[in-house]
């Protein structure tokens, strides 16, 4: 998608992450995490995202304080 110059990013999410990895943070790590994903990652994935080696390579990780986002 392409918008005013500005490339945006479509996040998709894993069913288990959705169901079960984000509620079981405490409610303000979560809510922290899903911000930095959608301010962070659907603007700039390459400058944000740090990229992944061997097994996960081709992915990015995001630190979000001491949770690291694939």
């Amino acid at each position: 998608m392409k918008r005013l110059g500005k490339t945006l990013f479509k996040i998709e999410y894993i069913n288990n992450v959705v169901s079960n990895d984000i509620p079981n943070l405490p409610k303000k790590e979560g809510v922290m995490i899903m911000k930095a994903i959608n301010k962070k990652l659907t603007i700039d994935p390459v400058c944000f995202g740090k990229p992944l080696r061997y097994n996960l390579k081709g992915l990015r990780s995001l630190r979000v304080n001491s949770y690291r986002v694939i």
